[in-house]
């Protein structure tokens, strides 16, 4: 849920550290669907590759999201059951909340975090990974949202189906814009973000 302009700092440290990446609904554009660590979409209305991702990691940095319920689900003490967490937020209050066990809560702009963070990294590698990136992308490839069944419905045009191809159709400088209810469930759960894309919603004041 960073700003848009904190994305160019996202892609060298995704490089630095390579771990699986996951975004949330307000930051769903800040990663292309095609980029290698990216694993999709975690939450209640997440895609289950992601969620699969977040379950077995053995460590979470979050970086600008409040993990609300639609995050973590309503059980917030079983989020990332064995994982260190590592929170960043700019509001005290969201990491005192005490609804997630945070490890280690850094209160701090996301985009100052992340400039130190790359700074203090330096030449950085990390150990070997690579098994565990792949069994993220086997995840993310074994379940999609969008299911070959759904598009063999006759009656009516399926919403994953429509999002499914409506991606296929637009370019990598349109701007997405959703409204509520299930425009913004099924599009953020199955969208494919092209780079340069935009998508946005007005989540927080929900105008269904």
């Amino acid at each position: 849920e960073m700003k848009k302009n904190d994305e160019k700092k996202i892609p060298k440290l995704i490089e630095k550290l390579k771990f699986p990446i996951i975004t949330t609904w307000n930051g769903l554009d800040l990663v292309p669907e095609d980029y290698p660590f990216y694993v999709g979409r975690s939450g209640v209305f997440g895609q289950h590759g992601a969620n699969f991702a977040v379950a077995n990691a053995d460590l979470i940095l979050s970086l600008g999201s409040r993990l609300d319920t639609r995050q973590t689900g309503t059980n917030r003490k079983t989020m990332a059951r064995a994982a260190k967490k590592i929170v960043v937020d700019v509001s005290i209050y969201e990491l005192e909340k005490g609804l997630v066990d945070i490890d280690i809560p850094v209160c701090a702009d996301a985009k100052v975090f992340l400039e130190r963070l790359n700074l203090e990294l330096g030449g950085f590698k990390g150990e070997d990974i690579d098994p565990w990136l792949q069994r993220c992308q086997d995840w993310k490839s074994k379940y999609p949202c969008t299911l070959p069944k759904y598009f063999e419905e006759k009656d009516y045009v399926n919403s994953y189906v429509f999002v499914d191809v409506l991606c296929e159709e637009l370019g990598d400088r349109d701007l997405i814009v959703t409204d509520m209810g299930t425009s913004l469930g099924c599009t953020h759960q199955a969208f494919k973000v092209k780079r340069g894309q935009r998508l946005f919603t007005n989540t927080g004041f929900a105008p269904m």
